[in-house]
């Protein structure tokens, strides 16, 4: 585990670096060394959960999730506007989801065992849980509303024990603001927004882990909730053709960090 000291030393030896090489390396080994800063930072952050990206429920208006950010403090913009999420099969922003469940009784219950499997394979400390519909919206309670038998919560059900697990963090994203709504007492679901949420992930899920929401307000007719998973899926994986080095004819082939010798 990379600790903040080995991140100051790394910062450390990017200014020994500097004021040693060219100017045109200098941006390069900047750059790179921001890079990294940032990488391990996240990767610290959402721990070790390398394909979720790190978004934030936030504290005030603007300082976590939204539409356009996965965290605003941070400046962690989501890969494309209005959120990632991958489908059971992997792909990225797809429909395929893992279980789906209609609103009964004011209740919504989906049975997330085979999605927590999953991340207790790849021993995740959390798991984030993305929630959609397929038509209409649904406002259910967060972990911030008022009565306790409202909070959405995961009923873990193994041989040896059972836990309820409310989340760490809950949130949605809608387009028509650009404000963290993660401090709201509800949580919107409806096709055109994330609704998101974080819980810890369990030592074992052997025979149920099922997600417990309760609705709020007025649903539409026939709808339902999807889950599905969040995701990292870089999009910026094109051959880079051109770039600042083109202006500088001795710098030509900088992008490739063979070259780049210090």
């Amino acid at each position: 585990m990379t600790t903040l000291n080995d991140m100051n030393n790394n910062v450390d030896l990017c200014y020994d670096n500097y004021y040693l090489a060219p100017k045109s390396v200098n941006l390069v080994i900047a750059l790179l060394n921001l890079f990294l800063f940032f990488s391990v930072f996240s990767v610290q952050a959402s721990e070790n959960n390398l394909d979720q990206i790190p978004w934030a429920e936030g504290s005030t208006l603007h300082v976590g999730a939204n539409t356009k950010y996965a965290n605003y403090s941070a400046r962690v913009k989501w890969q494309q506007e209005g959120g990632d999420w991958c489908d059971k099969e992997g792909k990225y922003r797809g429909s395929n989801f893992y279980v789906n469940a209609p609103v009964e009784d004011g209740k919504v219950i989906l049975d997330l065992s085979l999605l927590f499997k999953e991340y207790q394979s790849k021993n995740f400390v959390y798991g984030d849980v993305i929630l959609k519909t397929n038509t209409g919206s649904i406002k259910v309670a967060s972990k911030e509303a008022e009565k306790t038998l409202n909070l959405p919560y995961i009923y873990f059900k193994n041989q040896e024990k059972v836990e309820f697990l409310i989340p760490e963090e809950d949130t949605y994203t809608h387009p028509s603001t650009t404000r963290s709504l993660g401090s709201r007492k509800f949580i919107s679901i409806d096709k055109k927004n994330l609704a998101l949420f974080r819980f810890k992930v369990p030592s074992s899920v052997q025979n149920s882990a099922n997600l417990h929401l309760t609705v709020t307000g007025s649903i539409s007719k026939d709808a339902q909730i999807e889950v599905y998973r969040s995701c990292y899926q870089p999009i910026h994986n094109q051959k880079v053709s051109k770039g600042i080095a083109t202006k500088f004819p001795l710098d030509n082939g900088i992008q490739n960090l063979s070259l780049i010798h210090i």
